[in-house]
């Protein structure tokens, strides 16, 4: 399962919600080492987009989070669909 269907999931379901399921989940906040085990990607990565300033986060003390919706936000900003080869695409 990728994470951005794990993110898009998840936004179905807030969605789905009696709230403002969009404003809830827009609040929700990751830590920086599960968001590198989601991402799959190094601290240094992460350190890489916040020096960029690709990524906001919020520091707690010396622990790092990362609002769910931005994290979503650049995924999608840097989604690049190529069929791999041999398969084809068919609009629809």
């Amino acid at each position: 399962m990728t994470v951005l269907f794990e993110i898009q999931k998840t936004q179905a379901l807030l969605r789905h919600n009696c709230k403002t399921g969009y404003e809830q989940f827009r609040d929700e906040w990751i830590d920086g080492s599960r968001l590198c085990q989601l991402l799959n990607v190094s601290p240094r990565t992460l350190q890489s987009l916040r020096d960029n300033q690709e990524l906001p986060f919020s520091r707690l003390r010396s622990k790092l989070y990362y609002r769910i919706d931005d994290v979503a936000r650049i995924l999608e900003t840097n989604y690049d669909f190529k069929p791999l080869k041999g398969e084809r695409y068919e609009c629809r």
